[in-house]
């Protein structure tokens, strides 16, 4: 603990001078090796960026039989992915195809919840901040298991479902939310979730080894999946197109570099700019009722978007 706080004090100092030390990179390494042994994580890749590009990019262990991690090993990205929905979300905001505080039913009339007379109560922003009122178990198999069904199948499973709180008043982390958000991006759009994906936020950051289909990341190298069985690692395999908006996007370590960096430049990378200054201040504004729960580190943490 103490050669942690003693790493990451330097990294701040480095930080706060304007670049990184190699020996506060030294210090990651030698963490982010302990905690996969500690762990037993069969791999992992790195990131450490500023505004200006990568300070260090390198994967541990093996993400495949024999084969080692590196930053280019795509990885499925699991709950990171709701990030890029809500960006998606705040671009067609910004281009006044969606409101913010528009109900969930001006863009998807057959959302009907109960009771019935908070239906129209739901917005798109309590979508975006998890305080819709939609529980975690909300839906049907689509939103819990690895099956075939599209995100339009998917969000219609919520349909009918009670709401565990008030609108706008209570926050609960579901994965309904967003599938719901990516069903919106679809019917505003016109386009596929991917193909919206694709041309509005991966082509322009030039995030080419990023994916919305399993197939070409297993071309690409994708790591193998592992979950904990009794204590140990056991291989497994999670994605479902249903769950993209929520959890299936695939990324490397490089990629996620390069979109970390477009948030910390305020929505712009390499001259390309995909939401607004103020867009990216509103996605990290946290909700007022959104306190994250007992399996954050506690202080003052909220949910944004």
């Amino acid at each position: 603990a103490e050669a942690r706080r003693q790493a990451h004090q330097e990294a701040a100092t480095a930080a706060d001078d304007g670049h990184v030390s190699p020996g506060a990179l030294d210090e990651i390494d030698d963490y982010v090796e302990g905690q996969l042994g500690a762990n037993r994580l069969p791999a992992a890749a790195l990131a450490v960026v500023d505004r200006d590009g990568p300070l260090q990019l390198r994967g541990f262990g093996e993400a495949r039989s024999g084969e080692a991690a590196t930053e280019h090993t795509p990885f499925v990205l699991c709950s990171v992915s709701k990030s890029f929905t809500a960006l998606a979300v705040m671009q067609l905001v910004e281009d006044g195809s969606v409101g913010l505080d528009a109900p969930v039913q001006r863009y998807l009339p057959w959302f009907e919840v109960v009771p019935a007379d908070e239906s129209a109560e739901v917005t798109v922003r309590q979508l975006l901040n998890q305080t819709s009122g939609v529980s975690a178990d909300a839906g049907g198999d689509e939103l819990r298991f690895l099956t075939d069904a599209s995100i339009l199948e998917a969000a219609r499973t919520l349909i009918g479902a009670e709401l565990d709180g008030v609108p706008g008043k209570s926050f609960e982390y579901a994965n309904g939310n967003y599938v719901l958000l990516g069903a919106i991006i679809e019917e505003v759009s016109g386009e596929s979730y991917q193909e919206y994906l694709q041309v509005n936020v991966l082509d322009p950051l030039r995030m080419r080894d990023t994916f919305t289909a399993i197939e070409p990341a297993r071309d690409a190298g994708l790591a193998d999946g592992h979950r904990y069985w009794f204590g140990w690692t056991a291989p497994h395999t999670s994605y479902a197109e249903a769950l993209l908006p929520a959890g299936a996007i695939i990324s490397t370590a490089a990629d996620m570099g390069r979109y970390m960096r477009m948030y910390l430049n305020d929505g712009e990378l390499d001259g390309e700019r995909v939401l607004s200054r103020e867009g990216i201040r509103e996605m990290e504004t946290p909700a007022a009722e959104a306190e994250v729960g007992p399996w954050s580190k506690g202080g003052d943490v909220a949910y944004g978007m």
